[in-house]
């Protein structure tokens, strides 16, 4: 305390003898929650109210219930004040409702997607699920596996919910297909050449390698199969092989079975004997022939004379 002598008049200049004002206590917006039961309870935290006085700086306010409490369904009053160095004391109250909501928030889940993959995976994605609700704001939805996940082949269940302060939930299921559209890989053996003193010669070859985007195991099947009589020329062998979701690839070789009895072909062969018959026995029939009609026109003309 500071005194003033101020000729015989002693002046307390405390702040406490001029300051007949209580602080300003300004309390935060009343508080709303919500829970489904009746039995709900909820741990209520707000921030500090503010306090402002003509004279003290840096006070504080008290409230009763403190911050955080315990609050149960109801309305009950919460009431901070503030006292200063001269004594005055400010307040102000406000409300921590905790009602009761037992309304599952809305939501709507996409319609089914399918998509095509020839890899054996798919990246699926889809739109930001809207959420409505009584109460809450804002709110939105969790889906397991979420949006961009890869998928494999076939179809998975995406489940999706929603849920709002009070703990009231929806949730709602749509399914993703991925359908497989790789062909198998179906791998041939190169070209097969065999000699053969027969009209026909059995070959046999290993089976074709098949690799696939999803099933495994496959085998291929080869017509003419393996193990077939083949005939002298070039013969083409289609192999080929289907997975579970019924596509299908396929692979061709050929088989060339030359004929060990003769060099030549028979079609030549008969060519050369005709070609042959028309240059020697031809000329010299037509010679004889000639030289007969000559030899008997001779004769008449002497005959004659």
């Amino acid at each position: 305390m500071a005194n003033v002598i101020c000729g015989e008049t002693v002046l307390n200049t405390s702040p406490s003898i001029w300051d007949i004002k209580a602080p300003i206590v300004i309390c935060p917006e009343n508080i709303e929650h919500f829970v489904d039961s009746e039995s709900g309870i909820v741990a209520v935290k707000w921030d500090d109210p503010s306090v402002i006085d003509n004279a003290d700086t840096h006070l504080s306010a008290t409230c009763k219930p403190p911050s955080p409490s315990i609050f149960y369904v109801g309305s009950t009053y919460v009431t901070c004040s503030a006292t200063d160095t001269a004594g005055y004391t400010g307040s102000c109250e406000f409300t921590v409702a905790i009602n009761i909501d037992t309304s599952d928030p809305y939501m709507a889940c996409p319609k089914n997607i399918e998509e095509d993959s020839d890899t054996g995976q798919a990246t699926v994605t889809w739109y930001v699920l809207l959420v409505k609700d009584n109460v809450d704001t804002g709110l939105s939805a969790s889906c397991t596996p979420p949006s961009g996940s890869s998928f494999n082949i076939g179809s998975t269940n995406v489940t999706c919910y929603a849920e709002d302060t009070a703990g009231n939930r929806d949730n709602c299921v749509f399914q993703v297909t991925i359908k497989d559209v790789g062909k198998p890989n179906v791998i041939c053996p190169g070209k097969i050449e065999e000699n053969s003193d027969t009209d026909q010669v059995r070959v046999s070859w290993l089976d074709p390698f098949v690799t696939d985007n999803v099933d495994s195991g496959l085998s291929a099947t080869c017509t003419p199969p393996s193990g077939s009589y083949f005939s002298a020329g070039s013969t083409d062998v289609t192999c080929s092989a289907t997975d579970s979701a019924n596509n299908t690839g396929t692979c061709v070789f050929t088989v060339w079975v030359a004929n060990g009895n003769s060099s030549v072909p028979v079609y030549l062969i008969v060519l050369i004997i005709i070609c042959a018959f028309i240059i020697l026995v031809v000329p010299t029939a037509l010679f004889r022939c000639c030289f007969v009609l000559f030899g008997i026109n001779k004769f008449c003309q002497k005959a004659s004379s």
